[in-house]
């Protein structure tokens, strides 16, 4: 029976190079194919700030100028055309997922809502053919746990403090905005909090112990503020009154819960300047960073009329079909008429969008001939360059490039294939946002293929588009006033004596050394102090300006996530006793650990032949 496709996958990717630069990626996903399409691949745009800041609150224009900045290149177009060719061609409906560099703040302050498609000059958001949702990276390793329809859970906290007047924030009627979402999650097992006795508090102690019992939705409505720049939602006391809370307080409480919410709501009620509800857009992201899959937040004040209609839509389109994104699509159209339809912004880590699914992702299932039929999730070996692929390096990344920003040199050791290649890999194509500088100040060298020392430093002056021949302190002079980050890959080489003299370390020294123009990225299986003994006592010239950062094998805790991760969605569940195999025969190398569980899966497979 062929497969009904309804829905494609578009996905943008943008990441910072510095200034009002961003590179740019467009892949599609096609459910009925295997493979993705690269549509875009590092075209390079320009959002200008000032401009769109000018155009605001003007919705049309802003919208039609930030189509403009995001398509101006002609690449940008076609593949937006041809993305939407294909889905109004199979007669689906188009997913865009916006992938925003966490690095910089000012691309997640742009209206993404109010873009306008390119073609016809309306609004993207409110077609309901077109699914918009921001899509944030997270560090939270632990697999996205879906229940099936009719086990789905929602806890409900309405914080009404009394003396909402002391703070000049509107009044809150709880008994009016809980008798909505009693509707509008009838069909759910809801549990509410409003705050109408002294037992029933909206205090944030309240929502944790609610929360520990495993709700796929939790719905805040709170009056919120952004206060010294950080997001804080009024929440109440123990007596009724104002408790101000701070939106990392509530992100840390959720992200410590052992079944954490599939989907986070926070609706501000009532209008309450433009502060008040901007802090809800600021929590969004940290609790996604927490590891809330999905977050539906509020972009600066939205009118309390804008809610009303707008989240009983939400709400019962949630129920109805589970997407999330689909359904806040119909909610933005069914308020169409009202300014606010663009302030409810959408952040979620879900591929297909859906908080629900009928069969449990664990439980093995044939297909129609009888075969497991989708590709191994263990496949990829060698080198990671695709960034999504990596696995359970973010904090190591955070301290690599959190030490290149002072200036620091950095020697990774650990032992062969634990991941040093992919990790030079990715500062090579992560360093220019995550350190604003251009993509061309990364040069990665593989000296595996450096035949000596002359060929050494020919292909470090080739990487830097300078002359061949330049040594010393010609090079020297060559690079004043130039940048560059050299990621050196399997270093053992520069030990071969008859190829290399020492001289090269040396040289590379005083490039590197105190606000030089070098900083070095050196990878390799032992430390720099025990490769290089140049004589007994003496430490060698590199390991002295390197900070040494140890590149670890995986722990038990980042294999299980890692695996059940990669098998989510596969039709495939390891047992127990495989995963501790797995664990005990890798010894958390991650290429072991891809080799031996890629064969487990193919063992699975042929169980179904």
């Amino acid at each position: 029976m062929a497969t009904i496709v309804t829905t494609y996958n578009l996905e943008i990717r943008l990441r910072f190079l510095g200034e009002d630069r961003y590179s740019a990626d467009m892949q599609l996903d096609n459910p009925a194919s295997a493979a993705e399409v690269e549509l875009v691949s590092d075209v390079v745009i320009t959002l200008d700030h000032v401009i769109l800041r000018a155009a605001w609150p003007d919705l049309s224009y802003y919208g039609i100028q930030l189509s403009l900045m995001l398509f101006a290149d002609p690449r940008m177009r076609a593949g937006w055309a041809r993305a939407i060719g294909h889905a109004e061609g199979g007669g689906a409906t188009l997913r865009l997922r916006l992938r925003l560099d966490g690095s910089d703040p000012l691309l997640h302050s742009i209206y993404w809502e109010t873009l306008a498609d390119p073609q016809s000059g309306n609004f993207i958001a409110t077609d309901e053919r077109v699914l918009l949702s921001r899509v944030l990276d997270s560090s939270e390793a632990a697999p996205v746990l879906r229940r099936s329809r009719a086990t789905l859970r929602a806890l409900a906290m309405i914080a009404a403090p009394i003396d909402l007047d002391r703070y000049k924030l509107s009044a809150i009627t709880r008994e009016r905005e809980a008798g909505i979402i009693r509707i509008a999650l009838s069909e759910l097992k809801l549990e509410v909090i409003a705050g109408e006795s002294p037992e029933h508090r909206a205090t944030l102690a309240a929502l944790v112990t609610a929360a520990r019992d495993g709700y796929d939705i939790i719905y805040l409505v709170a009056h919120g503020r952004l206060v010294d720049g950080q997001p804080v939602l009024y929440f109440e006391d123990d007596a009724g009154r104002t408790a101000p809370v701070p939106g990392d307080a509530i992100a840390d409480a959720l992200s410590q819960l052992a079944r954490r919410p599939i989907l986070v709501v926070l609706a501000s009620c009532m209008t309450a300047g433009d502060g008040a509800s901007a802090s809800l857009i600021a929590l969004g992201p940290k609790l996604l960073k927490a590891g809330v899959p999905a977050v539906l937040a509020m972009h600066g004040s939205i009118s309390m009329i804008a809610v009303a209609r707008m989240m009983p839509v939400f709400l019962r389109e949630i129920q109805r079909e589970g997407l999330i994104d689909r359904a806040l699509a119909s909610a933005r159209a069914s308020v169409r008429d009202l300014n606010d339809w663009w302030r409810p912004v959408l952040y979620s880590r879900l591929r297909d969008g859906c908080i629900w699914e009928e069969q449990p992702a664990s439980i093995v299932q044939p297909s129609a001939v009888g075969i497991v039929t989708c590709t191994n999730p263990f496949g990829q070996v060698g080198r990671i360059s695709d960034t999504d692929s990596l696995f359970g390096r973010d904090d190591l990344l955070r301290r690599i490039f959190e030490e290149l920003s002072k200036g620091v040199s950095i020697s990774l050791v650990g032992e062969r294939q634990v991941g040093k290649s992919s990790l030079l890999e990715q500062i090579r194509r992560l360093g220019p946002a995550r350190l604003h500088l251009p993509a061309e100040t990364f040069i990665y060298l593989n000296m595996q293929l450096v035949d000596d020392e002359r060929d050494f430093f020919e292909a470090l002056c080739y990487e830097m588009s300078m002359d061949p021949s330049l040594r010393g302190s010609r090079l020297a002079r060559a690079l004043r006033g130039k940048q560059f980050v050299v990621c050196l890959d399997e270093v053992e080489k520069m030990t071969n004596a008859t190829a290399f003299s020492g001289a090269e370390r040396e040289q590379l020294r005083g490039l590197a050394e105190g606000g030089a123009p070098l900083r070095l990225v050196i990878a390799s299986n032992s430390s720099l102090e025990r490769l290089f003994p140049d004589s007994e006592g003496k430490t060698s010239p590199l390991a002295n300006i390197c900070q040494k950062i140890d590149v670890l094998p995986f722990t038990p805790t980042t294999i299980r996530s890692f695996l059940f991760s990669r098998l989510e969605g596969s039709g495939v569940s390891f047992s127990e006793e495989q995963i501790a195999a797995l664990i005990r025969q890798s010894g958390g190398n991650p290429a072991r650990l891809q080799r031996t569980a890629r064969e487990l899966f193919e063992q699975h497979r042929d169980t179904w032949r």
